[in-house]
């Protein structure tokens, strides 16, 4: 009998552990399906057993564990997934920190801008993904639902740059072109906002510019900057002299 009530208990105990993983990766969960998930974690729980009181903590290896799950070779862009899930559950819990308008920009004369760096909110991860993993996110997300097996994607690898940050007391995130996401890894590195036009340079421009280009791509550097500090990404403005 004593057996039995401790068997009890431990069921109770994993599908309370399944159960708190199921929201954090509410998306994952959604896209494989319930069963799948639950022998997921079965997997996973005896070699990332709990050693933290609170539960937040428990789901922090297994993007990193599905990688040689035969789920993850069914599914190759399910890790992925899973990291993404887990990146924005980090995010809410990340230091806050002051954020910019574009008014702040404004507040410099655009002679002066050419000089000026910034730094993004701490509560950022910026990160190119092996798989366009937004697609069986938003696909999800329309369905609000478990996807069949048809509905589940098929993805080839692309690596996909895709910000991720916490607006107010939610995580957002959007998927940044090829261009705009050169131009930002500058912009935390440091780079000056002459420097972050760069990224906009043509591919293909074999000639000195002409002033026509030049305006051309500080439009779509300036264009860059504007969303960035539109969403809420940046913290901070370095001027030199400052």
């Amino acid at each position: 009998m004593a057996e039995e009530r401790l068997q009890v208990y431990a069921n109770m105990y994993f599908f309370r552990i399944r159960d708190v993983l199921m929201d954090f990766f509410e998306k994952a969960y959604l896209a494989i399906g319930r069963q799948h998930f639950n022998d997921l974690v079965i997997d996973y729980l005896p070699n990332y057993p709990s050693d933290n009181a609170s539960l937040f903590h428990i789901g922090g290896q297994l993007a990193e564990y599905t990688k040689t799950h035969s789920l993850g070779q069914t599914y190759p862009w399910l890790p992925e997934l899973l990291r993404f899930e887990r990146l924005r559950t980090n995010v809410i819990t990340m230091e806050d920190t002051p954020v910019l308008t574009e008014a702040s920009l404004k507040a410099y004369p655009p002679e002066q801008w050419g000089e000026l760096s910034f730094e993004p909110i701490k509560a950022l991860y910026f990160e190119s993904f092996a798989y366009p993993i937004h697609i069986p996110w938003k696909r999800v997300e329309e369905k609000d639902d478990e996807l069949s097996e048809d509905e589940r994607p098929t993805l080839d690898p692309k690596p996909t740059p895709i910000v991720i940050w916490r607006m107010t007391f939610n995580s957002a995130f959007y998927v940044m072109g090829e261009n705009e996401a050169k131009a930002f890894s500058l912009l935390l590195e440091g780079k000056t906002f002459n420097e972050i036009c760069e990224a906009f340079v043509p591919a293909d421009m074999s000639e000195e510019p002409s002033a026509e280009d030049i305006q051309a791509i500080v439009q779509e550097a300036y264009h860059a900057l504007s969303r960035w500090l539109t969403n809420g990404l940046l913290s901070k403005i370095n001027a030199p002299n400052a």
